[in-house]
């Protein structure tokens, strides 16, 4: 009888199967909305770092034309200037811009074959972090893989028209009539007046390839 007792006790105050199972269940959908969110607060946080760093380098364009009169891209260009995604001539740019450093090694000033945009002054511009550029002192996206690093799409007034994107052959995305089946390469016939146009893919789901035809402005940041 007292064994009897004891063990409808014992059955009383644990767990069965079915309950084990319920809250292993719980914990698994707890966890997986727990994963979402934090993805999401990430990639925000990455977008919105790509968005001010864009704009820090369209101000340090501008200042360093304010300081020269002219804007920092090698001598004797006469059209617009263009730096793709993966054009790693952006090195000279940064290395001026930084104040003919490279940031990644902000204890050298490097060499001079990435001084081709001249900073006579030594003037920094911006100083980035280096974990925040490649080891050529390229500013890199906060959406970059380590075998895959994504740059910004740079396009400055190099012929001093009034337009970004009117000569040597520039396309600007045009992020506010974009239609279906358009990319990011479909130009802005009339150009864009800011002095410099920067603007980079925060797509997290397909990198590479880029501008791909199915994406839609929110995959991007951009100046203008």
């Amino acid at each position: 009888m007292k064994n009897s007792i004891r063990t409808s006790s014992f059955s009383r105050g644990g767990f069965t199967l079915v309950e084990l199972l319920v809250v292993i269940a719980i914990i698994a959908i707890l966890a997986s909305v727990v994963a979402v969110a934090a993805g999401g607060a990430i990639n925000a946080a990455k977008r919105a770092k790509a968005s001010n760093t864009a704009t820090q380098i369209q101000t340090a364009i501008i200042n360093y034309y304010t300081e020269y009169g002219v804007y920092p891209v090698p001598p004797n260009t006469t059209t617009d200037k263009y730096y793709s995604d993966a054009d790693t001539s952006q090195q000279g740019l940064f290395y001026a811009l930084c104040g003919n450093m490279n940031a990644s090694t902000p204890t050298s000033n490097g060499t001079s074959s990435t001084s081709d945009v001249p900073n006579t002054r030594q003037i920094a511009y911006m100083t980035p972090k280096p974990g925040d550029v490649d080891k050529l002192g390229i500013l890199i996206s906060p959406f970059s893989t380590v075998a895959n690093p994504s740059y910004f799409y740079i396009a400055i007034d190099s012929d001093y028209d009034g337009l970004v994107g009117s000569s040597g052959g520039i396309s600007l995305p045009n992020f506010t009539t974009w239609g279906t089946g358009q990319t990011a390469s479909t130009p802005i016939t009339q150009g864009v007046t800011q002095g410099a146009a920067i603007w980079a893919d925060c797509d997290t789901s397909s990198l590479p390839p880029k501008e791909a035809a199915s994406k839609t402005p929110a995959f991007w940041i951009h100046t203008y």
